[in-house]
């Protein structure tokens, strides 16, 4: 599985206060407690997510590195494709 450049991070001492507080909700207005994880997820800041941190200059070095040999291929076969064309006319 490869490595995903999001954090997410769910905050279980919220959730809980979340869940505290919906209970107290439901007993103190007498509802039916249907309390279901979907409610607490839509609740802020339960879970959130973060861009992790990316060394830029190993990305610019890679990306350098792999257009340098594309280029250089570019221009072999160009030099094999003149000398294919040079001997055909």
């Amino acid at each position: 599985m490869e490595d995903s450049a999001i954090d997410v991070k769910v905050d279980i001492p919220l959730a809980k206060s979340y869940k505290s507080a919906l209970n107290e909700l439901v007993r103190e207005l007498g509802l039916e407690d249907n309390i279901r994880l979907n409610n607490i997820l839509g609740m802020s800041d339960v879970v959130t997510t973060e861009r992790k941190d990316v060394d830029e200059d190993l990305i610019t070095q890679s990306l350098g590195n792999a257009l340098n040999i594309a280029l250089e291929n570019i221009i072999h076969m160009r030099f094999i494709e003149g000398k294919e064309l040079k001997r055909i006319y």
